[in-house]
């Protein structure tokens, strides 16, 4: 949340990287996508070591973003 505005109402940070919102309504954003996304470095972004578990949570709320 420190790079990307998770809700609405929230302003753009600083960084100006996309809404979480914005990401998930990307045509190329699907579950295919988020993993092999998830599995790779993409500096200058932190670096978050996922469990299978935790990975999946998070495709699950990108997929309900995609939904609204």
């Amino acid at each position: 949340a420190g790079c990307h505005r998770v809700g609405a109402d929230r302003p753009r940070p600083a960084a100006a990287a996309p809404s979480f919102a914005e990401i998930a309504a990307r045509r190329e954003v699907d579950e295919g996508w988020l993993r092999r996304f998830l599995a790779e470095e993409h500096l200058p972004m932190p670096t978050f070591r996922l469990r299978p578990e935790e990975r999946e949570d998070v495709i699950a709320y990108f997929a309900a973003l995609a939904r609204r």
